[in-house]
């Protein structure tokens, strides 16, 4: 404001103390404090919007975003519940996930397991048939149930690869032959080991004066053993071979000896003994036509005719080839993984920024955490960079700094923006420290309780009107305003009265 003091000079002996000379002098005084009163307003209002301005930003841009990636990482988007009661059985099921945040997130595979929350023994292995994310409907086809046959209500669906399904088929079609080569090797067995017993009798009742009790357990043995003969061959494709009856079927080139059979006696240190033996000869290879599903074969004789005999069609009971599968079975790196082109991938891991901080990036130790680096009311006087402001800073940050004392004070404008001083003592509010272009605010200078202290500025402070005269009643206040124009210049307008 513009100094008037030319207009209120008085003059011995000339000035007429009337109100013609007083009540210009009240108006224009009522005026000017009437614009500082608007200049303060305005400040108040200033703090306000910036303080809204601020929150928004944090609710609208901050918020969201944190909430977001917090819930991917704890929930996962691979697994949903169910209560929807289902049958484990084969054939075609519907049922509907629970809402919440675990569907909104749910994305299926063309395979998918179905397991109860209560146990993992009762499960079932299904193809996707179509899904309404709006609704949460999931219609499917039941391949393959394990445990305990019945209808279930505390259901989790998870996405599976579809190799999952070939292999559980080719493990029970495993478990069938190996039951049934099990079987036939112990239906030979055991007419071997009645032919070995009768063949030992026989042997042991043969002498040089019994060549006749000789014969008949050579032809004991003889039966026995073409028995375990025909049980043997019987297990590998039905053939039968007796002494009388020429071998046939299509294993009867690879009889050899005398249709199998071979006995003799021998005379060893004057003991008879019987050897019999048969001989078998053959190959895989050698069995006619295919080795059917129930024998742990495939019935084709080729890849085409296994698959459709087998029930796995590629795409959807078992997983093709794929080179982005590929280089995914490839990746060795631990971490997030990210496709970074066709057929390419890479592990990944989050990494903080300017006021984030990321514990756990890579999700090996755990799920990944996203936090804040929060502002100090220190961290806001001082500038610091890379600190994120929130409402619980804010407020604090805009308290006063308060003092008292008497003699030469100079505040630290690093320390905040608004200072107030109470007088002890005769004063000089020196040049401060830490002095920023920009900066602005307030200082409150307070008479203490026995009032009557004088304040004096240092060089840097500008004050409109010039120095101002304190009041001097115990308690009063005068309210100086501030701007700071640059490292060495101080702007300052002040009010009392109050």
């Amino acid at each position: 404001m513009p100094i008037r003091f030319d207009r209120y000079r008085m003059r011995d002996g000339k000035t007429p103390l009337s109100e013609r000379y007083f009540n210009p002098i009240w108006r224009d005084l009522d005026a000017r404090v009437a614009d500082l009163e608007g200049v303060n307003k305005d400040w108040r209002d200033a703090i306000a919007v910036l303080t809204a301005e601020g929150l928004r930003r944090v609710n609208e841009a901050l918020i969201p975003a944190f909430r977001k990636v917090q819930e991917l990482a704890e929930l996962g988007f691979l697994s949903a519940t169910s209560s929807t009661p289902t049958e484990f059985a084969l054939g075609e099921r519907a049922l509907v996930l629970d809402e919440g945040a675990q569907r909104d997130l749910f994305s299926p595979s063309p395979f998918l397991a179905i397991t109860r929350e209560s146990t993992y023994e009762d499960y079932a292995i299904a193809r996707l048939v179509s899904y309404d994310r709006e609704t949460g409907t999931l219609a499917l086809d039941v391949l393959a149930v394990g445990g305990t046959p019945g209808t279930y209500s505390d259901l989790v669906v998870a996405a599976v690869a579809g190799s999952a399904v070939a292999t559980t088929a080719a493990i029970e079609a495993t478990r069938e032959a190996r039951e049934a080569a099990e079987a036939a090797a112990g239906a030979a067995q055991a007419s071997a080991t009645g032919a070995a017993g009768a063949a030992s009798a026989a042997s042991g009742s043969a002498t040089s004066a019994a060549a006749s009790a000789a014969t008949a357990a050579a032809t004991t043995a003889r039966v026995a053993a073409e028995a375990a003969r025909d049980d043997a061959q019987a297990a590998v494709g039905g053939v039968r071979v007796t002494a009388d009856d020429p071998v046939t079927g299509p294993l009867a080139s690879k009889i050899v000896a005398d249709d199998g059979i071979a006995a003799t006696v021998e005379d060893s240190g004057g003991e008879k003994k019987l050897r019999l033996s048969l001989t078998l000869s053959f190959t895989l290879g050698d069995i006619p036509g295919t080795l059917g599903v129930a024998k742990g074969g495939t019935g084709a004789t080729d890849a085409s005719g296994a698959r459709a005999n087998l029930g796995l069609a590629i795409g959807e009971d078992v997983q093709a080839y794929h080179a982005q599968l590929a280089a995914l079975a490839a990746l060795a790196s631990s971490g997030l993984i990210a496709r970074t082109g066709t057929n390419a991938v890479a592990a990944r891991s989050i990494a903080g920024g300017a006021g984030i901080n990321v514990t756990n990036g890579n999700g090996v130790s755990g799920n990944p955490t996203v936090a804040v680096d929060k502002a100090t009311a220190g961290n806001v006087h001082a500038g610091t960079a890379d600190k994120v402001l929130t409402a619980d800073a804010l407020y604090p940050a805009c308290a006063p700094v308060a003092s008292s004392g008497s003699g030469s004070w100079a505040p630290n404008f690093s320390q905040g923006r608004v200072f107030s001083r109470t007088l002890t003592g005769n004063s000089t509010l020196a040049n401060p420290t830490n002095q920023a272009a920009g900066q602005s605010g307030l200082v409150i200078i307070k008479q203490d309780a026995t009032g009557g202290r004088t304040l004096s500025f240092g060089s840097n402070w500008r004050i409109a009107g010039g120095a101002p005269s304190l009041p001097t009643a115990a308690n009063s206040f005068v309210t100086i305003f501030y701007y700071v124009e640059s490292v060495d210049v101080i702007l300052a307008t002040y009010q009392y009265g109050y």
